[in-house]
């Protein structure tokens, strides 16, 4: 009889327990969160996209990029849609 007392004493710890993890949403909010926390440099956030292109554009900025030997991709596509936000503001 103290045998099962003892199992359903610790089957009850264990439920209480259990009840106070966080639940899987605000879980799965945090690493939202997070994610779009990171990585930070200097004061200017980053954001990861996805952007489509035709393979031929694609392929000539991989041609470019990898003659470059110091311009990365991520910085040419930076540059490239500053410039184009740039001349559409000044008409």
């Amino acid at each position: 009889m103290k045998k099962q007392t003892l199992n359903i004493k610790s089957t009850l710890s264990n439920k209480v327990s259990l009840s106070k993890k966080p639940k899987a949403i605000d879980v799965i909010k945090t690493e939202i969160e997070d994610i779009h926390k990171t990585p930070k440099v200097a004061k200017n956030e980053f954001f990861r996209t996805t952007v489509y292109l035709p393979k031929s554009l694609h392929k000539d900025l991989k041609i470019l990029v990898a003659q470059s030997d110091t311009l990365t991709m991520k910085d040419f596509v930076i540059e490239a849609v500053q410039e184009k936000l740039q001349r559409i503001s000044n008409g």
